[in-house]
């Protein structure tokens, strides 16, 4: 659910398309057919039915939920992560006042005026607010973990969460439901993705935002892709980076981020939403996903982090 929000392709055409058994995923980003094959098996029912009409229905109401929840329910979260810059919880459903938040998104105005959206240069991702690229700090803010837990765990819990306050998810929220215990690269991605929304002057929650030009769905796959060759590459800000997620979010459960040190040649398992992963034993995934090689396009021999230029367009002009 927390992936499905925009998809590559049409739901139809992304869920209905057969499985490559040839496929890599450490190829996934490489063109359109191999796009579909990672989000095919990333979000596939177990049972082969056309879930096209359902799933494009869902995630319809799952993004005006979504949009609702963020802007309308969870304001005091922005408040107490980014005061003085956001003052009052009404603040961020005035779409004048988030054109004034375009630096926390990362966007950068040039001597034309013109602003250009640099989605890993985002203060509001950092946890030490920075304006580019810090690894030790990228996605580790906990106003995106506490915007995730909005998704999983409801209106009051991320608003108890970020103003330090004891408390209690109730039985029917998401997490509850489909017993998620873990955070997945996706799952960061997509939280990345909506807290920038969120702070953005778009005024509804689509793949490429009516107002700023943004597509947000490109910018959700560029976080993704940095999560995927983070954990491919054994990356120690990234398996930290999850670690973090799973002790504010999960603080019960052992973080996968350990389990994948321990388990490296079934790292996929991540990709899989934790819905699946009551219905897929570790070896029933390795015949849906391959073993993946070992791949440095932007690490070094030590593993730490060169560039963000391969992971996406990197830029937006708004």
């Amino acid at each position: 659910m927390t992936q499905g929000l925009w998809l590559v392709q049409s739901p139809k055409k992304v869920l209905g398309a057969i499985e490559n058994t040839s496929y890599y995923e450490k190829n996934r980003f490489d063109n359109m057919r191999t796009k579909v094959q990672g989000e095919l098996r990333a979000k596939k029912s177990p049972q082969k039915t056309d879930k096209s009409v359902q799933f494009n229905k869902a995630m319809d109401r799952q993004r005006s939920n979504t949009s609702s929840r963020l802007r309308n329910d969870i304001g005091a979260v922005f408040v107490a992560h980014l005061h003085p810059r956001v003052g009052d919880a009404l603040d961020i459903q005035d779409m004048a006042l988030r054109a004034g938040y375009a630096d926390l998104i990362g966007g950068r105005k040039d001597d034309s005026g013109k602003i250009t959206f640099h989605p890993f240069d985002a203060p509001a991702l950092h946890s030490d607010g920075a304006d580019r690229l810090n690894v030790e700090t990228f996605l580790k803010n906990k106003l995106v973990m506490h915007v995730a837990a909005a998704v999983i765990y409801g209106k009051k819990k991320p608003i108890k969460m970020a103003t330090n306050k004891p408390c209690v998810s109730g039985p029917r929220c998401m997490q509850q439901m489909h017993n998620i215990s873990n955070s997945t690269p996706g799952f960061v991605a997509c939280a990345g993705a909506l807290t920038l929304w969120a702070l953005s002057m778009d005024v509804e929650l689509k793949k490429k935002g009516q107002q700023t030009g943004i597509n947000w769905y490109s910018c959700y796959e560029s976080y993704l892709r940095y999560l995927l060759e983070g954990l491919r590459n054994r990356s120690k800000p990234v398996l930290a980076l999850f670690r973090e997620w799973d002790a504010e979010l999960f603080p019960d459960s052992e973080s996968l981020s350990a389990q994948y040190c321990d388990f490296g040649q079934f790292w996929p398992f991540l990709l899989v939403f934790p819905t699946l992963k009551s219905i897929y034993s570790i070896s029933a995934l390795h015949t849906h996903f391959c073993i993946i090689q070992s791949a440095r396009p932007v690490y070094d021999s030590r593993h730490n982090f060169i560039s963000s230029r391969n992971f996406g367009q990197n830029s937006f002009e708004i």
